[in-house]
């Protein structure tokens, strides 16, 4: 498995612990040595920036949320005059 390849939970959780070892210290960061099976896949998907807690899908990163404010950073979309550029009365 290459760095360029979409990463798949399902695939990474048929391998064994050891090979999921040396797939993490190949993308440059050693899990913890008493770290879980499913741990070490979950730590390759935050490495890879694949969402560990879903379908496999790249995460959306910490400045943007989904629903009608999607694409807004999540600063703005909280209130405040980020928002709409007045205060709340």
């Amino acid at each position: 498995m290459s760095v360029g390849q979409d990463f798949d939970r399902s695939l990474l959780e048929r391998k064994e612990r050891t090979e999921l070892i040396a797939i993490a210290e190949s993308l440059g960061e050693k899990p913890p040595s008493r770290a879980k099976k499913a741990d070490i896949v979950d730590h390759i998907l935050k490495l890879v920036n694949v969402d560990p807690g879903g379908s496999g899908s790249r995460a959306t990163g910490a400045t943007t949320r989904g629903g009608p404010d999607a694409g807004r950073p999540v600063a703005a979309a909280a209130g405040g005059a980020a928002a709409g550029g007045e205060a709340a009365a």
